[in-house]
């Protein structure tokens, strides 16, 4: 009875908005955005998560505060397909830079929230075509010793 209370006052009388997700909504936090206006432009999120502490979309809260934002999600997935190693996949939820002004700080969002992973290359042929730069490092002609 106290949930119910407690559903009703955080999220109207009609149960059907009480979905898990809307319930307890995820914000992905960075270390700089605590603040406002800050918030806004560091933090990816709020939107709607329905994973819980035993699912594959891990999003764990404090017992004491089930609809706080969790305090552990899974920003990481990889899945290795051994036999396939071409088919393997690995994703981050907001991307590869923490640096908001970087174009690969929030480019794996979407993808992430989708479930979707962004393949691993093995082998050269799937390498070479997925390769957006390339850098070959040389090294020097070696000196004479005096």
């Amino acid at each position: 009875a106290s949930v119910v209370r407690l559903l009703r006052k955080r999220r109207g009388r009609r149960s059907s908005d009480w979905a898990w997700g809307r319930l307890r909504p995820v914000t992905l936090r960075h270390p700089a955005g605590d603040r406002w206006p800050l918030d806004a432009i560091f933090n990816l999120g709020p939107f709607a998560w329905g994973g819980d502490t035993a699912t594959v979309g891990m999003a764990t809260s404090h017992p004491l505060e089930p609809l706080d934002n969790p305090v552990t999600v899974a920003t990481m997935r990889m899945a290795i397909d051994v036999g396939g190693w071409d088919h393997s996949r690995w994703i981050l939820a907001g991307g590869q830079s923490g640096n908001p002004f970087s174009p690969h700080y929030r480019d794996q969002f979407m993808l992430w929230k989708e479930g979707d992973g962004i393949p691993i290359s093995w082998t050269i042929p799937p390498t070479e075509e997925a390769n957006m730069k390339r850098l070959d490092l040389v090294p020097a002609p070696a000196r004479r010793q005096p």
